[in-house]
């Protein structure tokens, strides 16, 4: 989603459930996850029900991405594979 319909997606949603988060707060939301809707719900629940904040929710996304990329490779495709796309992902590539 664009930069504007990430942030109105986010105030629609804490609007409906009745939690206030800053503007700022937002705007740093919508910077971090880039628009990726799916990171910006998992962060509008985790924040909304949770009470959490930013760095402890990105952190979570984190480790759950690692989580699935490395049950895809795990599961999917060769040893070799595997070592190039993390020596890609270091920066190494």
């Amino acid at each position: 989603m664009t930069r504007e319909e990430s942030l109105e997606f986010l105030r629609r949603g804490f609007s409906e459930v009745g939690v206030r988060v800053g503007e700022d707060e937002l705007r740093e939301v919508v910077d971090r996850l880039d628009g990726v809707i799916g990171w910006l719900t998992y962060y509008g629940y985790s924040r909304s029900v949770g009470g959490r904040d930013l760095e402890s929710i990105i952190g979570d996304a984190v480790s759950l991405a690692r989580q699935e990329l490395d049950n895809f490779l795990s599961l999917r495709v060769s040893r070799r594979y595997r070592v190039v796309l993390r020596l890609l992902a270091s920066g190494g590539g």
